[in-house]
């Protein structure tokens, strides 16, 4: 399958580096998931997929469970002269 680079995708690159919450909208059938799939390849990132019917109806049976499975977990800060056990 050829992938044609989209002339959105150093732009977009470039905003996912960023620390925040995207929200990637538009026409359906228009290569969103894929370029997202793309660029965030390499990248440990929580990805919530609403076009997944699973993924959708998760949420909506509980949508409490949303702002719980994206919550940051808390990073731990060594004090000085911890040795870290």
């Amino acid at each position: 399958m050829l992938v044609f680079d989209r002339w959105y995708a150093a732009a977009l690159q470039k905003k996912l580096a960023r620390p925040c919450v995207h929200l990637i909208f538009g026409a359906r059938q228009t290569g969103k998931s894929t370029l997202i799939e793309r660029l965030l390849r390499e990248s440990d990132v929580m990805r919530i997929d609403f076009s997944r019917p699973e993924e959708r109806s998760r949420f909506l049976v509980d949508p409490d469970e949303l702002p719980g499975s994206s919550a940051a977990p808390a990073i731990r800060q060594k004090s000085v002269g911890d040795t870290g056990s």
